[in-house]
């Protein structure tokens, strides 16, 4: 059972680790900057007390690079089109992930192809019904598309250095957290404003959910491989959804959050299609 905890923990906090963030309503190069000082923190913490490695390869760290700049990505998607609809959109990464274990680590095949492809065209349907339930100008609405996809791109790619290396969990996680930081540290030297010590905290919650998320997450691929993987951790879809919907209320009137569920449901439902694959 421990492979399904850990599977729920990942799910569970990687849809939640946007929530402080988003609280912070600050400047986003300072906000990923500050929340990626949290994720490193707590990978040391836990690198420490669970005795995991700490060597550093370049796998890890163009694993821990490609977060990092696909993270950037995502928070530019969630100020212009919302969490509730940002977060749907680039569970598409899951898709990514999918080509890169069947084309590059033969993970599936068969009939498992075939479940793939429907399992694609359910997330892009429900994607497309996401993506118009807010009456926002044309060009935002497609700048925060082309934010969220480019956050797939390289959130379906960033596992892709583990396999390669095939090193162990436990010893991949602090040398991805230390790509992340250099790639935190490059975005916040761009463009340097810091704001006050409230949005600090926020920011730090924000990164010590997603370390934890992270590390779960990193043994969840050894354990179930890539592809499937991807597909089943991007569940955490609905609790980012969730959150949007009933605590930031980002859209108002029952029709646009049928509208929000709806979508969302198609796509865990391709999610599952790919998962079955």
């Amino acid at each position: 059972m421990i492979e399904y905890i850990f599977l729920a923990g990942a799910i569970l906090l990687w849809g939640s680790y946007l929530v402080p963030f988003r609280k912070m309503k600050a400047d986003i190069r300072y906000s990923q900057f500050v929340m990626c000082c949290g994720i490193m923190i707590t990978t040391v913490v836990l690198s420490v007390a669970i005795g995991l490695g700490t060597e550093i390869t370049v796998y890890g760290v163009a694993s821990g690079i490609m977060w990092g700049m696909g993270n950037f990505f995502s928070l530019l998607a969630i100020e212009r089109i919302g969490m509730s609809r940002a977060f749907p959109i680039w569970i598409s990464s899951m898709l990514v992930a999918y080509v890169w274990g069947v084309a590059l680590f033969s993970e599936i095949s068969g009939i498992g192809i075939a479940l793939g492809v429907a399992g694609t065209l359910a997330i892009i349907s429900g994607s497309v019904v996401i993506t118009k339930t807010k009456k926002e100008s044309e060009k935002s609405i497609a700048k925060g598309v082309a934010f969220a996809l480019a956050a797939a791109l390289l959130f379906g790619t960033q596992f892709v250095p583990f396999k390669l290396s095939s090193l162990p969990p436990g010893d991949f996680f602090f040398q991805m957290s230390l790509g992340i930081f250099i790639a935190s540290i490059a975005i916040f030297l761009s463009k340097i404003k810091i704001p006050d010590k409230k949005q600090l905290k926020e920011g730090l919650l924000a990164g010590v959910l997603w370390g934890i998320a992270n590390l779960l997450g990193i043994y969840v691929v050894g354990f179930f491989g890539i592809a499937k993987a991807s597909s089943l951790t991007q569940t955490c879809v609905i609790i980012g959804v969730l959150w949007g919907l009933l605590y930031f209320r980002e859209f108002k009137g029952r029709k646009t959050g049928f509208r929000i569920v709806t979508g969302t449901l198609v796509i865990l439902a391709g999610a599952l299609l790919v998962g079955i694959a």
